[in-house]
């Protein structure tokens, strides 16, 4: 910042006032503080609680076999493939299911039944 001062008729420069400058500074460095603590509380929130267990063999199936089964259902159900309008609508509605759900495998489980129940495909 360049402040102006008046001597003797004359306007001159003056540019090492520091103190805005400070001011910032330590402004700065209290907010980076202050959201480091809020991240510390959370970190230390989420230790204390013990309902946050991971259920490793929901998170196996998961893994391994919901992206076959994902496949499988999305070409079968496909909208496309059906000529009557209300399957159409059923396996459009169970289509974007299927795609809001491709990694739960419960889910998708759940979805194959209905698809077969639905649309009669066989799986």
């Amino acid at each position: 910042m360049v402040f102006l001062k008046l001597t003797e008729n004359k306007v001159t420069h003056e540019s090492h006032d520091y103190k805005y400058y400070l001011l910032g500074l330590i402004i700065f460095l209290v907010l980076v503080l202050l959201s480091r603590n809020n991240k510390y509380e959370k970190l230390r929130d989420f230790k204390k609680n013990n309902n946050n267990k991971i259920n490793m063999d929901d998170l196996q199936l998961n893994i391994n076999n919901s992206k076959e089964l994902y496949k499988k259902l999305v070409k079968l159900c496909h909208p496309d493939k059906f000529v009557d309008e209300i399957e159409k609508d059923i396996a459009e509605n169970l289509t974007k299911e299927i795609v809001s759900n491709k990694r739960n495998f419960k889910k998708l489980e759940e979805l194959k039944i209905m698809a077969i129940e639905k649309l009669h495909v066989k799986i």
